[in-house]
């Protein structure tokens, strides 16, 4: 998993698609410009919300948190969130309605399907995503998982 999550990243099909989408999200202004503009945003809201340090910190917006949006890693995380709760969950969807048909309508057939959704794929989608994320930012694949 952790590589096709690296040939992902660096294939130049996700780049473009991350160019693009990056165009797309930044408008007609330009990365820096719409980084000024958030951070003043974001101190504009420090200055407004500053009363106890927990205050400062819930409104006070990306200054608050220590810094600006890192664009590329924002555009990185939604594509593999797309991948994994998108395609990733609707696989799991077309397996779990052919393990337990819809057919069955009773409230134990729905606590069932319900209760084994979360169990199994809550907990592959949660660890694919912690370790997609990992390797997205650069660490080897074995140590993603570790």
């Amino acid at each position: 998993l952790g590589g096709v999550m690296e040939s992902m990243a660096d294939s130049p099909e996700i780049q473009n698609m991350l160019g693009e989408a990056s165009q797309q999200v930044m408008g007609e202004a330009s990365q820096a410009g719409a980084e000024e503009a958030l951070q003043k945003t974001a101190d504009d809201g420090m200055a407004r919300g500053a009363g106890s340090a927990g205050e400062g910190a819930a409104s006070g917006g990306l200054a608050a948190l220590g810094g600006s949006l890192n664009v590329e890693r924002a555009l990185k995380a939604g594509l593999l969130g797309v991948m994994i709760n998108g395609v990733g969950y609707e696989l799991w969807m077309y397996q779990l309605d052919r393990a337990l048909p819809a057919a069955d309508a009773s409230w134990l057939s729905l606590a069932t399907k319900t209760a084994t959704d979360s169990l199994v794929w809550g907990t592959i989608s949660n660890s694919l995503n912690l370790i997609g994320r990992r390797v997205l930012t650069g660490a080897p694949p074995l140590a993603a998982v570790q």
